[in-house]
């Protein structure tokens, strides 16, 4: 899945060390039931500087066959979700 990422934060989104970031993801079902919260991680290919968009390939993987809500995460390894400081992925 491509997606793109800005970084609003004031700080560099490292893509390694010991506290990367990463791309992840929130799954939902059809009733809206999270079925899994803390998704498989897309290392990013590069560092992103504050205020610098990036465009990329995300890997979503699904528990079954079925149809679900995808809501992408940022996650700083170790540290927190970057969502809960009010970023976005789209």
């Amino acid at each position: 899945m491509g997606v793109q990422l800005r970084n609003g934060s004031d700080r560099t989104w490292r893509a390694w060390g010991p506290t990367p970031v990463h791309i992840s993801y929130h799954l939902a079902n059809a009733s809206g039931e999270t079925v899994v919260y803390d998704g498989r991680r897309t290392r990013l290919f590069r560092p992103v500087d504050p205020g610098e968009q990036l465009t990329q390939t995300a890997t979503i993987q699904a528990p079954q066959a079925g149809t679900y809500r995808v809501r992408l995460a940022v996650v700083q390894e170790f540290v927190r979700w970057i969502e809960c400081l009010g970023g976005r992925a789209r």
